[in-house]
């Protein structure tokens, strides 16, 4: 039988340990940058290189009032970018990269 599209997305779906563990990474990048006077926060892991775990992680920060931006270039490769809802689209010279830290 062939599967269906929910079951295949409910297959895919990050283990919830893994998502509390780039949680907690995420919220003490936050805090660390913040500590720093930077607003916005850059954050990299292999696991965000799954779509799946991208987007969960995405959907949860936005929910918790953060705009996030995902980042895909040579230069400086794959990261999201966390930033307080109310400083959507401006301030983006406070941007702290990953490979500034």
């Amino acid at each position: 039988m062939a599967i269906t599209p929910k079951e295949a997305q409910q297959r895919a779906a990050p283990a919830e340990e893994v998502l509390k563990d780039l949680e907690t990474r995420i919220d003490e990048q936050i805090i660390d940058t913040h500590r720093q006077g930077s607003t916005f926060t850059s954050f990299w892991s292999k696991e965000l290189d799954n779509a799946f775990t991208r987007e969960e992680i995405t959907r949860r920060y936005e929910r918790a009032g953060w705009t996030v931006e995902y980042t895909d270039n040579q230069r400086d490769g794959q990261y999201l970018t966390l930033a307080p809802e109310e400083f959507r689209g401006g301030q983006r010279d406070a941007l702290v990269r990953p490979y500034e830290r």
